[in-house]
């Protein structure tokens, strides 16, 4: 008996979530963008609602009936019950209620809180499906006006289709006037190609006449370069034997240059005895120490002056001892002083020293004499030395 009130219970439960809304997404725009619904989209969606409609009352329907033969049958099963209990009673002669009893009512009480439950939901789906009918005839209507919005929208549409055509045939006139305008000036650009083939014979026979020219020009101009490079090839080897003893000049310079640079010039000489050399008297030095690379040291023992003999630098080197006070001598080159000498003055004998660098040609020559009136030279400190540096 639970079972069935519980299942009475939660079909009528579960009748509460079928609503219908209407559909207000599909809508006919009559102003401005031209979206339109079509006719077969109008259509089913009528027959679905109507569909929805149909399946909803069949449900309601039911439910109804199944909850009168349930309520009908709980009715029955109690009075049954209820008249067991009596005979049970008078035959037992109780008086007080039993335990069953006692249970029996609560059953009795929950079946009535129940059937006031189910009556209360009965009533409310009874309310939905007024208000689904009262929305089906708003449909209804709303159907019949959306079939005539129709109609007025397919003439609406032949109206625009005739306008389109309208356009259409002013689209084709522009079309055609603007062909003409093209055509003329298609003439235009003929005549203009024509005049520039024209311009371009003339331009081809100019070009072939260059051509010509241009073929002349380029054998005078080979046989001017073949000229050219036979009188450079003659010049080259000129130039090339030219260079060739530039080559071997240079070299031999290069080569004595080396020897002369390596060339050992030099020698050491004294004097031999005492002698007093007055102002402008060269002073002599006969005993010849040691000499190497000179060939004339017999005109310079005779002489007194070196003759140079092979170019170079040259370091003079002059010591005098002499007891003549306060005397100076100096080293001469062709004549011209380059370095002193100094003795102080005492009474014993005293040394003093000359040194010159110079740079020396060949017949460059180079002496020694006194700077003051005269000058005492003692043979036993005297000497001069001369050497090639460089």
């Amino acid at each position: 008996m639970l079972r069935v009130l519980l299942s009475v219970y939660l079909c009528l439960g579960v009748s509460d979530e079928f609503l219908l809304e209407p559909n207000t997404q599909s809508a006919v725009n009559l102003t401005g963008n031209k979206q339109y619904m079509t006719i077969a989209e109008f259509y089913e969606a009528k027959n679905e609602q109507l569909y929805e409609h149909n399946v909803l009352r069949h449900q309601i329907e039911k439910m109804k009936a199944d909850s009168d033969k349930t309520l009908a049958l709980l009715t029955s099963q109690i009075q049954q019950k209820l008249l067991s209990i009596e005979n049970t009673q008078q035959v037992n002669g109780r008086t007080n209620d039993t335990n069953e009893l006692k249970e029996l009512r609560q059953i009795i009480t929950g079946l009535e809180d129940n059937n006031t439950q189910l009556q209360q939901n009965l009533t409310r789906t009874l309310m939905k499906c007024t208000v689904m009918e009262t929305e089906l005839h708003e449909l209804r209507n709303t159907t019949a006006k959306l079939g005539k919005d129709v109609e007025t929208l397919q003439k609406l549409k032949s109206i625009q289709q005739l306008q389109n055509l309208n356009g259409l045939i002013q689209e084709v006139q522009r079309i055609s006037s603007r062909a003409h305008t093209l055509d003329v000036n298609q003439q235009a650009r003929n005549q203009d190609f024509l005049a520039l083939y024209n311009q371009t014979i003339i331009n081809q026979n100019e070009l072939k006449s260059l051509g010509q020219k241009h073929e002349a020009d380029k054998n005078e101009t080979l046989t001017l370069l073949q000229n050219m490079k036979t009188k450079q090839n003659r010049s080259r080897a000129i130039l090339y034997e030219k260079i060739d003893t530039i080559d071997e000049n240079i070299n031999k310079t290069y080569t004595e240059m080396i020897e002369k640079a390596n060339e050992k010039v030099g020698f050491t000489s004294c004097a031999i005895s005492n002698r007093v050399y007055l102002q402008g008297n060269v002073i002599q030095f006969e005993d010849v120490l040691y000499y190497v690379g000179i060939s004339n040291m017999t005109s310079f023992t005779l002489t007194g002056k070196f003759r140079c003999t092979t170019e170079g630098l040259f370091q003079i080197s002059v010591s005098i001892l002499s007891r003549t006070n306060d005397q100076r001598f100096g080293i001469y080159m062709n004549g011209h002083l380059v370095s002193k000498g100094y003795i102080s003055g005492t009474d014993d004998y005293e040394s003093g020293t000359g040194i010159a660098v110079v740079a020396l040609d060949v017949t460059d020559e180079v002496w020694v004499q006194p700077v003051d009136t005269k000058l005492q030279v003692h043979s036993f400190a005297t000497c001069i030395t001369v050497v090639k540096i460089k």
